[in-house]
């Protein structure tokens, strides 16, 4: 910018700013040292930069800081102001360890996560150290956007090859940004919003998937509440829903969801889920079982009922994103009970922005998460589909559900395998079978 702005100022040609936009700026940390850098550049070149280009300067280097110490804590508390833009820098005071940030980005952060429980049912909002690396980052990008200054991502390819859950609802988040600051995110700055949102996934990752169990005792529902009290206690880390039940509902119950059933009494017939017996009160054996149980089953079973051969379609006739989204919905609602609205909640994502991921795969998925498990619906076109601005040969209509993060992490994981193998997806393409579709993406890090 100071090269060409040299060659702009000694043709008489200054950038003019707007009275409104020279005053935040001077307002701004940034100013000053945009100012010392304009004393070095007319002590070295002779050049004198009026006060225009000097504010100039400093949207730059606003765009590009980072968050660092400050030296005058009052100086740093000064610049919190509920209506404080967001390039009025976000600082650490020295001595302390509060983080200074506008409560305009905490805002746009609490949003964002909002809007990624609303369509993936992840619930980061209380993941401190998520919102933090995106208020760290939404800092500086938010003088990137109000400025129109663009930045460079090398990694991006691989951030949408390795990560794309994360990229996925770094997409979704990044239209509450642009609701706020009146401007879309290009993929690359998309990408490092899904840096951050891979950092999440990656920490409830090393949790474990969390479990959901049906307990069932026969000494009434107070005894089932002390029994699941016990059970969040010993293992909260690992248990998502416990409910409570007795064994004369148990066999009428639609146990979709559950993975366990811990039960005090002994149960008549078959069920489609592990079955442990357990005391009314866990004793050390109980913890012993259970602890086997979960670490046995871990990563185990997540894909479970995903993909069903009737919904599977190896030859969609489609020539649009459009057709092959509204073709694979009315699969879903007819074999699946998929709701109705399910065509419309994916066209009116797609029109946020494409799900093509490359390596001939594309996405789609509705806008919000809908009631039940999350299935996937699969179609392979006759002819290449033009998805945006790549050729698509396989459909996967992701139909987001309600009841539990493992499986659209398996799912997502396995799809970060696929398209990192351009090879898998063409054999499940040339095949056309479903047992190759599964093998392809449920087994497939077994090839690799």
């Amino acid at each position: 910018h100071t090269v060409v702005a040299f060659y702009r100022i000694k043709e008489d040609c200054v950038i003019l700013l707007d009275d409104e936009t020279l005053e935040r700026m001077r307002r701004a940390p940034e100013f000053e040292a945009a100012t010392l850098v304009a004393a070095q550049l007319d002590e070295a070149l002779g050049v004198n930069l009026p006060e225009s280009e000097i504010a100039y300067i400093a949207i730059h280097l606003a765009g590009k800081k980072s968050i660092v110490p400050e030296d005058d804590p009052a100086r740093a508390e000064a610049r919190r102001e509920p209506a404080a833009d967001c390039e009025a820098a976000a600082a650490t005071a020295e001595g302390g360890s509060s983080l200074i940030i506008p409560d305009e980005v905490w805002n746009v952060v609490s949003e964002m996560l909002d809007r990624v429980w609303e369509l993936f049912h992840f619930d980061f909002r209380d993941d401190l150290e998520l919102r933090m690396n995106l208020a760290r980052h939404i800092v500086p990008l938010a003088t990137r956007l109000r400025y129109n200054l663009s930045v460079d991502n090398p990694l991006l390819s691989d951030i949408k090859t390795r990560f794309p859950l994360a990229f996925a609802m770094a997409l979704d988040a990044a239209g509450v940004l642009e609701g706020h600051y009146g401007a879309a995110l290009s993929q690359a700055e998309t990408g490092y919003i899904a840096l951050a949102f891979a950092l999440a996934l990656d920490r409830l990752r090393e949790e474990g998937p969390r479990r959901n169990v049906l307990v069932v005792c026969a000494s009434g529902l107070g005894t089932s509440r002390l029994l699941e009290n016990a059970i969040r206690r010993q293992f909260g880390n690992r248990i998502d829903k416990v409910v409570p039940s007795d064994a004369l509902h148990v066999a009428m119950m639609d146990l979709t969801g559950f993975d366990y059933i811990f039960t005090t009494v002994p149960l008549a017939g078959e069920f489609p889920i592990p079955v442990q017996e357990i005391h009314s009160f866990l004793n050390e054996g109980d913890i012993r079982q259970i602890d086997e149980l979960l670490s046995a089953s871990a990563g185990m079973g997540a894909g479970k009922g995903i993909f069903d051969p009737a919904w599977f379609e190896p030859h969609l006739d489609a020539a649009t994103p459009a057709d092959a989204i509204g073709q694979l919905a009315q699969i879903m609602v007819e074999r699946a009970g998929a709701p109705a609205e399910l065509a419309e909640l994916a066209v009116a994502r797609e029109r946020a922005s494409s799900t093509a991921f490359g390596s001939g795969l594309a996405l789609p998925h509705p806008i919000r998460a809908l009631p039940g498990p999350t299935r996937v619906c699969a179609g392979i076109p006759e002819h290449p589909i033009r998805w945006g601005d790549k050729d698509v040969e396989l459909v996967l209509l992701v139909v987001i559900g309600d009841d539990s993060r493992n499986a659209l992490d398996w799912f997502f994981s396995r799809m970060a395998e696929l398209l990192s193998h351009e090879e898998r997806v063409k054999r499940i393409v040339d095949d056309r079978g479903y047992a190759t579709l599964v093998r392809e993406i449920a087994h497939g890090e077994e090839r690799s």
